[in-house]
């Protein structure tokens, strides 16, 4: 059921907590200090990323815009990083990456981000 607490956790990073018989994803998001049982269509899975990662940007502007609001925000910048590749530079402790594109550092919701896959490789 809808709860106007669960407006807190979208474009959060939670944990899985439990997968009951049903199906339903229990998940506990740290962050806010709430948990809520979700239907598995509405939570994706995120990369656990370490610096040194070759990344690229998921695509989808308009969802990483929402997910940026709680991490410094879209910037026009990024537009002409959308098909390159960046480095991780850091993790942040709440679960943000910072990505290098050249000598430009950003700050991420790991949603926002896909590992790259190298050069001649099947994608």
């Amino acid at each position: 059921a809808w709860t106007d607490d669960i407006v807190q956790a979208m474009g959060q990073v939670g944990e899985v907590t439990r997968l009951d018989e049903s199906g339903t994803v229990h998940v506990l998001y740290s962050s806010i200090g709430l948990q809520f049982a979700l239907h598995p269509g509405v939570v994706s899975m995120v990369t656990r990323f370490a610096p040194g990662d070759s990344v690229q940007m998921i695509g989808d502007k308009a969802a990483m815009k929402t997910m940026l609001a709680g991490a410094g925000g879209w910037h026009d910048v990024l537009d002409k990083y959308m098909d390159d590749t960046g480095r991780v530079a850091s993790l942040v402790a709440d679960h943000h990456v910072t990505v290098l594109f050249g000598n430009d550092e950003f700050l991420f919701h790991p949603g926002c981000l896909k590992m790259a896959v190298p050069v001649g490789e099947p994608t």
